[in-house]
């Protein structure tokens, strides 16, 4: 397996999308079918999961595995950490997408983390690559909230300032 720097990614994102040898929705999708099952992997019997989606394409991410995670009888809540009116296009399409599938996107309040305490599993898609500032406010109560959980959680992109989360659930194999 090879790892890249989020520079690297990015770029080979964008000269992959700009050269036309995907569409952008098409690798979104791509992306988030392993993450939802991989996600899937560790739930257990009544599977249940928590999806924290940010603005961005991750966001975009986020949308289209917690609608892959439904189509397979996942109980889940997502939850939207910012403004609805700045969700890309493509973050956009994925959340029509979600919604579709019977999905409802909620604003993460602290109340929330009862249920994400509940759950199997925790998708973090709030930030990706464009991750250049401390993290305040909500986002930085929901990373509290999902660092603090006993669930297993997976972060679609890890900024290079944080440190790697631990596999922290019992459902694991």
């Amino acid at each position: 397996m090879k790892l890249y720097t989020s520079k690297a990614m990015k770029t080979a994102d964008s000269e992959t999308i700009n050269r036309g040898l995907v569409l952008s929705l098409t690798l979104m999708e791509r992306a988030a079918a392993y993450l939802a099952q991989a996600a899937f992997s560790y739930c257990g019997e009544n599977p249940s999961a928590a999806v924290f989606c940010g603005c961005g394409n991750n966001g975009g991410d986020g949308f289209a595995a917690a609608y892959m995670l439904l189509e397979k009888g996942v109980s889940l809540r997502l939850f939207l950490i910012g403004n609805r009116e700045k969700l890309t296009p493509d973050a956009a399409e994925m959340e029509r997408r979600f919604l579709h599938a019977g999905g409802k996107t909620e604003v993460y309040t602290p109340e929330a983390c009862d249920y994400v305490n509940s759950c199997d599993v925790i998708i973090d898609a709030i930030f990706g690559f464009g991750l250049n500032s401390p993290v305040r406010g909500l986002a930085a109560d929901a990373i509290a909230c999902m660092n603090a959980s006993p669930a297993l959680l997976w972060r679609q992109i890890l900024p290079a300032e944080w440190k790697p989360i631990r596999e922290r659930s019992s459902a694991a194999p």
